[in-house]
């Protein structure tokens, strides 16, 4: 959108000798990269790079499936120490989107 928003730029500066109704069609391709390119950086693009933070979170969790349940697997700091993670995840995620 940016290098679509220079170049719609100097084909606006070349063509300040043409009639008023070809340049609007130029003018209306221009506001709306303009539109576009201000809409990402300054509204959606915290949001998506935050989606795309937690969907790759996501993705490298590491899943295992067992046959059977043995609760013997994690000690009692193991457990704790997994809670704090995930809490000190959630609360890095939480100050992220604010």
């Amino acid at each position: 959108m940016f290098i679509g928003l220079i170049i719609l730029t100097i084909v606006l500066c070349i063509t300040q000798t043409l009639a008023d109704e070809p340049r609007e069609l130029i003018f209306i391709l221009f506001y709306f990269m303009g539109d576009t390119l201000c809409d990402y950086i300054f509204l959606t693009g915290h949001d998506l790079r935050r989606d795309r933070r937690l969907a790759g979170r996501l993705a490298s969790v590491k899943v295992v499936f067992s046959e059977s349940f043995d609760e013997s697997d994690y000690t009692e700091n193991e457990v704790k120490q997994l809670y704090f993670e995930i809490e000190k995840d959630v609360n890095e995620t939480i100050e992220e989107g604010k």
